[in-house]
């Protein structure tokens, strides 16, 4: 069975004594799943968390229903299609527990080279591979076995790993801290980053309905954020500049193809 509900505020007098344990508001308290205390009861949307909008309503509405047929089933759980950590801005000299979860030190620290140490990676050429003297390469013995590239040095291995844009990394947008100062728009130095109207907006996880619904609850007044992920290098500007904290930059990991699931949105601009 499923109640659905249409107000302003929540009404718990139809649940009774049917929860122990309940918020100041009388909502049951839920565990990660969404799931009561009360076998087969799940919560979810504004009943929960209050008046959101309707697209964070949708995902979660989605959500329960997976893990509701997930346990009436007996299913496992699905796994994410991606892993997505936090990589700080600033230089940690203590150990690090994104090292543990395998995300390579030289992306961990990318942001702080890039941001404080000033690392010019736009500007860093390919390094030439250090080679055997031709002398050396066994002509004279038809030795072919030698090895003619000698690989790089420690300085010049760091060099070349500069040029790396990590595109592991990328850019996400709190949207309930963001202020629409724009001030990312205007710090990005390939203007990968934009300030739009609704009316741009054509779809949202390839939904073009959904894109329209977004526009009509929003307004012609309202705007949006953008990023472009192609144009992005992964300088930090923006993560540094942002007054509210919004901007974060993650780092992007693919699971396995055997577990993976849909998850997240897209947002496709004009």
């Amino acid at each position: 069975m499923v109640i659905t509900a249409i107000g302003q505020k929540q009404d718990n007098q139809f649940l009774g004594e049917m929860f122990a344990n309940t918020d100041r508001r009388g909502v049951p308290l839920l565990d990660q799943n969404l799931k009561s205390e009360v076998d087969n009861v799940w919560a979810a949307g504004d009943y929960v968390i209050n008046p959101t909008n309707f697209i964070s309503s949708i995902g979660e509405g989605k959500r329960v229903a997976d893990l509701i047929d997930q346990e009436l089933r007996g299913a496992a759980p699905k796994k994410k299609e991606m892993e997505i950590t936090r990589v700080p801005t600033e230089y940690v000299s203590t150990p690090n527990s994104l090292l543990s979860e395998g995300v390579a030190e030289w992306s961990m620290t990318a942001m702080s080279r890039r941001l404080v140490w000033g690392d010019d990676y736009a500007g860093v050429g390919r390094q030439g591979m250090p080679m055997l003297p031709t002398a050396q390469r066994g002509m004279g013995t038809l030795d072919n076995t030698l090895e003619t590239e000698m690989g790089y040095t420690k300085a010049i291995g760091f060099e070349e790993a500069k040029r790396c844009l990590q595109c592991q990394l990328n850019i996400f947008i709190d949207g309930n801290r963001c202020i629409l100062c724009n001030s990312c728009g205007d710090v990005c130095p390939h203007q990968c980053i934009e300030m739009i109207s609704p009316d741009r907006i054509y779809s949202i996880d390839n939904d073009v309905e959904l894109a329209e619904m977004a526009r009509a609850e929003l307004g012609p007044f309202a705007a949006a954020m953008v990023i472009d992920e192609r144009s992005c290098i992964r300088c930090g500007l923006c993560v540094d500049w942002c007054p509210t904290e919004c901007l974060t930059m993650d780092h992007f990991r693919v699971t396995p193809a055997e577990e993976r699931e849909s998850v997240g949105l897209a947002i496709v601009a004009d």
